[in-house]
């Protein structure tokens, strides 16, 4: 079983080499969390390695001990049968010399005595038996002293093999467990290696077009002028003639020219034709600073809604969102206007949906925007305007919407 095939160097050069490694997406974050994932189990996986490689140190050990343990233990044998055939001698020798048949087996050959008569006329035979006797009890006694050694080292052995046997197996068990963990890792690296981050941004500008008060048919009774709806009421404040005159080039909160501004920031992960994941961020809104047109209030009243949520990160065919704003005029505009005619409906607003797809790896943004009748409206997806509405005469703004009259229609 091979413990090592490169998974370290492999983690490395992945996470390391990824060229969009640094950017903060959601496709990255998801991608570092799963990189360490992969390189904990990494960790857990080395200190397994290391454990194995004690093992096959042990395993080293032993074999490298049992070698000269077993020969020993052979050459033990070897001698125990020599002296065998020594004490076999030696007790022909007793039953020459000694009266007794019987007396060796009373004979302690430990003790180095024998219990017997010897026969008159044989005691040199006698001396040269006892030298014999103390010879060879003391190799029985070396032979008993080592025997006992080797039996132990030859214990000590097993049970280190044993352990050793039972610790690669229960190691080399989890390694497989830490590998088994580690493949669906690396195939998800890979998956997200194919992955794109797209950029979403949907700004959408409500203004005011330039506009003549001097042209009857911006004011809700025919044949009514400037000057006889607002020239009597406050001449210094209202200058009949062209207002308005904005005319926003792009979305951006510098360039200004708006009265409602709103503005969508997300992003969406493609892989082929799914999306894989999307986080879309709080809809900022701003309000213009010029006159009485000027919204003293502007806020998202149709909070960001998106289907399936917000944020995810799962596969799915599609993201579908919307959301709604509506801003109106300071206190002093609104009493302006109620003067000129009264009306219940001072909020303008512009509304914005949009559905969510990918393919090959590029999103699909099918972005739809309404507005109120007046002022225009105009929508810009990642820097490109998608669609204008154009407002109609100022008379709209008495225009109110017949499911809620504080709005115009």
């Amino acid at each position: 079983m091979k413990l090592y095939k490169g998974v370290h160097l492999a983690i490395l050069l992945i996470a390391f080499a990824w060229p969009n490694a640094g950017a903060a997406t959601q496709l990255s974050e998801q991608r570092n969390a799963v990189i360490g994932k992969w390189q904990a189990l990494f960790k857990q996986r080395e200190v397994l390695v290391a454990r194995d490689q004690a093992t096959q140190r042990a395993f080293d050990d032993y074999f490298r001990r049992k070698d000269p343990a077993m020969a020993l233990f052979q050459e033990l044998d070897s001698q125990a049968t020599k002296l065998q055939a020594e004490l076999s001698r030696l007790r022909d020798v007793s039953a020459a010399i000694c009266s007794n048949q019987d007396i060796w087996h009373e004979h302690d050959v430990g003790s180095g005595t024998v219990k017997c008569t010897p026969f008159v006329g044989k005691e040199e035979e006698v001396r040269i038996f006892f030298v014999e006797l103390e010879a060879s009890n003391k190799a029985n006694q070396l032979w008993f002293a080592q025997r006992q050694a080797n039996s132990a080292e030859i214990r000590e052995l097993n049970i280190i093999f044993k352990a050793s046997i039972a610790e690669r197996r229960e190691t080399r068990a989890k390694v497989a467990e830490t590998d088994a963990l580690i493949r669906p890792l690396k195939e998800e690296v890979a998956r997200l290696d194919k992955a794109r981050s797209n950029k979403l941004r949907i700004t959408t500008k409500s203004f005011i077009k330039k506009f003549d008060l001097n042209d009857s048919s911006q004011f809700v009774t025919p044949g009514n002028s400037c000057q006889s709806v607002f020239g009597a009421i406050i001449p210094a404040i209202v200058t009949c003639g062209v207002l308005g005159g904005e005319d926003p080039q792009d979305g951006g909160l510098a360039s200004g020219q708006f009265r409602l501004r709103s503005n969508l920031e997300g992003e969406v992960t493609c892989l082929e034709n799914k999306i894989i994941g999307w986080r879309l961020a709080p809809v900022t809104t701003n309000a213009g600073a010029e006159f009485f047109f000027v919204p003293a209030s502007a806020e998202l009243i149709v909070p960001l809604a998106a289907t399936p949520s917000n944020e995810g990160w799962r596969e799915v065919d599609s993201v579908a969102l919307s959301y709604r704003m509506r801003g109106q005029p300071n206190g002093a505009g609104n009493s302006l206007m109620n003067l000129a005619k009264a009306r219940s409906c001072t909020f303008i607003w512009h509304e914005i949906s949009a559905h969510l797809t990918c393919s090959n790896g590029f999103l699909n943004s099918q972005v739809s925007s309404r507005g109120s009748k007046f002022p225009s409206h105009r929508t810009w997806l990642n820097a490109t305007m998608i669609n204008e509405q154009s407002q109609g005469p100022f008379k709209n703004l008495w225009d109110c919407d017949g499911n809620d009259s504080t709005y115009v229609q």
